[in-house]
């Protein structure tokens, strides 16, 4: 029982794992409402073979701010902080926008 268990974790883990990278490169980001960033995101990198680091940088940001699934994501954590741990920040606009009050 405890091997079949373990089998499922890793399953799960990968599928999970297998969704985000396939929802990076679709560029899957379901519309779940009118939240918009305080901040720019950033855009596809230029690549330069001169200034490699540069092109690191810009890489890792653009991955951080388009990974698949990111608005879910986000909205999850804030519903989850809210309603299972009872957590609430001032500071939370999904809440808000999403008409979630203290």
């Amino acid at each position: 029982m405890k091997r079949l268990s373990h089998s499922i974790l890793a399953v799960s883990f990968l599928i999970s794992i297998a969704l985000g990278f396939l929802g990076t490169l679709n560029q899957w980001n379901p519309y779940f409402g009118p939240i918009n960033e305080n901040r720019t995101i950033a855009g596809k990198p230029e690549f330069s073979i001169k200034d490699l680091s540069k092109t690191i940088a810009q890489t890792d940001q653009y991955l951080a701010d388009n990974f698949g699934f990111r608005k879910f994501m986000i909205r999850s954590h804030a519903l989850i902080r809210h309603f299972v741990f009872n957590a609430y920040s001032a500071e939370n606009r999904v809440l808000e926008k999403l008409g979630v009050t203290e």
